[in-house]
């Protein structure tokens, strides 16, 4: 049995296909192809979601597309760098890697950005920075450390500190106040990212390993597309400091940005960094140029969220004997996930809740199983009340959010069973009624109020958080 599904791999070249496609992107991910492949001037795009929306998995998919269509690509994962305390080495050391990897012959070329990128560096730190440098040129770190720094950072970090090594403090504190230098070393950085990106570009196209003529990036002007993911995840300071960086450093011809990430939680950044009081969004937009959102579609059958609750009914193999029954599990969330609207991150917990109350329960009343993990996870209050077998209808009601279930037959036959089990105001009337329709038994009469909260018991012996 599976309790969390498996994260699926997408392959460098694997684009989008009929059986990773799980969110229904895919054409998305065209329409953003076409327009980045036309881009010629400096472009930084937000592609912005909701935390679990499913723009990690987009992403892969859509860089593996963009490499089919003869596309140079970077990707770059904030979360995993956020250690770094200037972004400024890391996404220099990304692009250096890529010309490495399709520029091996242009070793002038390499070598001319990694002394350009030596030389921002120097501009861009401080001075305690500057000294601690030293010590990796001094041997205080141990050599087996340094190795993991890679060819590229070992190129920048040696060489920065060999020329630190050498500059009096009386000179770098003249260094610091000549702005005229500073300006000319970033010009001169610029000019030479201009001239590697293009150089990527053009020779990743040409040697595509297909030769068909409908690739997009055949064409002689294309962009190098870097992916910057998960900015809304990373420290804080780290993903101020990348925004920051690619504006002011890496904002040239033929280098698009794409900075992924829920401009919400960015904007939540923004002014814990610098005050509540920050106009937030008004301080982003001056480091990007276009805002690009995932498609939100309403159809019940065709929404990211529905698509996904397939996939994890059979990656966690949530059955039993009754398929009929299961199916309506399943609808109900599904109802539930757009009514309520529910991210990806949320669904995969509530299914796995599902998933053990299949284990570990009796699903004779397995329709309220999805209503019930839904409470637990966006409700945890009622969710408690329920446990102890206080039942507030008018709440229950408001958590499950019926009004807004798309599935009106669905709604009324849930309401009615939710209606059954927790509704201590019910005549005896309204119960045999309801009871006859649903076909509930004597025993399940006399019990219906203490079904719930003997389900949970059963949950909360096994300690599920």
């Amino acid at each position: 049995m599976k309790l969390i599904p498996t994260a699926p791999v997408i392959g460098k070249t694997e684009g989008f296909t009929k059986e990773n496609d799980l969110f229904g992107y895919a054409a998305f991910g065209k329409r953003l192809t076409r327009l980045v492949s036309g881009l010629e001037q400096p472009m930084t795009i937000i592609l912005d979601g909701p935390w679990g929306s499913g723009k990690s998995t987009f992403v892969k998919q859509w860089a593996g597309e963009l490499r089919n269509q003869g596309a140079a690509v970077i990707e770059f994962d904030a979360f995993a760098n956020d250690h770094y305390e200037d972004a400024f080495v890391v996404l220099a050391a990304k692009i250096v890697e890529q010309a490495e990897q399709i520029l091996p012959a242009e070793s002038s070329m390499i070598k001319d950005i990694v002394t350009k990128a030596k030389r921002v560096g120097s501009v861009l730190l401080p001075i305690s920075a500057r000294l601690a440098l030293r010590g990796v040129t001094l041997n205080l770190v141990d050599s087996e450390d340094f190795e993991k720094l890679g060819t590229v950072g070992k190129t920048i970090f040696t060489e920065l500190g060999d020329e630190l090594a050498k500059i009096a403090e009386d000179v770098f504190a003249e260094r610091l106040r000549n702005t005229t230098v500073e300006r000319v070393t970033l010009e001169n950085f610029q000019k030479s990212l201009t001239l590697i990106s293009t150089a990527i570009s053009t020779k990743n196209a040409q040697s595509a390993s297909s030769e068909s003529e409908n690739h997009i990036f055949k064409k002689s002007k294309h962009p190098l597309i870097f992916i910057i993911d998960d900015l809304d995840r990373c420290k804080p300071s780290f993903a101020l400091n990348t925004i920051e960086r690619i504006k002011h450093l890496f904002s040239v011809n033929g280098v698009v940005f794409i900075l992924v990430t829920n401009i919400e939680q960015l904007t939540a950044t923004v002014k814990s960094a610098y005050g509540q009081n920050t106009k937030g969004e008004q301080y982003l937009e001056k480091f990007y140029d276009l805002r690009v959102t995932l498609p939100h579609n309403r159809d019940l059958d065709f929404r990211p969220t529905t698509k996904y609750i397939d996939y994890l009914w059979n990656e966690l193999n949530i059955n039993s004997i009754d398929e009929a029954l299961d199916n309506r599990v399943k609808n109900q969330l599904k109802n539930m996930s757009i009514s309520k609207n529910l991210s990806l991150r949320t669904i995969e917990r509530i299914s796995t809740y599902i998933a053990i109350t299949y284990q570990t329960s009796d699903c004779q009343f397995a329709t309220l199983i999805s209503g019930l993990a839904v409470i637990r996870q966006t409700h945890p209050e009622i969710y408690n009340s329920l446990r102890q077998g206080r039942f507030i209808w008018p709440k229950i009601i408001d958590s499950l959010d019926f009004n807004n279930w798309p599935n009106e037959y669905l709604k009324d036959e849930s309401i009615e069973y939710w209606n059954w089990f927790t509704n201590p105001s019910l005549t005896e009337l309204e119960i045999r009624d309801l009871s006859s329709k649903h076909l509930f038994g004597a025993r399940e009469i006399h019990d219906r109020l203490l079904y719930i909260p003997r389900i949970i018991a059963q949950l909360d012996n096994i300690n599920i958080e």
